[in-house]
């Protein structure tokens, strides 16, 4: 039995669950506040910043490889000006796209043990999400323009 009226907090930073357990989350069906559903807040993973900066730079400086790789197997050959593009595009999206795979986590791969999986987990997660805008971007690119920027 618990008393709020005798709870007193000072300062509160974080989430307090009062009878709740964070591993129990996932098995709750439905959050509610005055019998208005809400989403809860995603827990955020220890030494995420880090770890999604590391993600970022390996992406990055693989992309050149990878767009490379892409036209070969596509045997399609785009102008430079492209690659400029694609790399633009995939620098602005992938701070994001990293940070969705990182809130849709289960709270078990938000342990720091769980850190060196979640890495690789997430980072194959975005590099194929890439690998297939790729594909499509020069597939693409190419039946419209023959890989000329100008369309000549």
């Amino acid at each position: 039995e618990y008393k709020f009226d005798q709870l007193k907090v000072e300062s509160l930073d974080g989430t307090l669950n009062i009878g709740l357990n964070p591993n129990d989350l996932n098995n709750i069906d439905e959050f509610a506040v005055n019998n208005q559903p809400i989403q809860p807040a995603p827990f955020l993973f220890p030494g995420r910043e880090i770890v999604a900066q590391e993600i970022y730079n390996d992406i990055l400086s693989g992309l050149e490889d990878m767009i490379r790789d892409t036209e070969g197997q596509l045997q399609i050959t785009l102008e430079p000006s492209y690659h400029d593009f694609m790399r633009q595009d995939v620098e602005r999206q992938l701070h994001q796209r990293i940070n969705m795979y990182f809130d849709n986590l289960s709270h078990a791969e938000r342990a720091p043990q769980q850190r060196d999986n979640v890495k690789e987990k997430i980072t194959e997660k975005v590099r194929s999400d890439i690998q297939t805008a790729l594909i499509q971007f020069i597939t693409n690119s190419h039946s419209e323009t023959g890989g000329n920027p100008n369309g000549v």
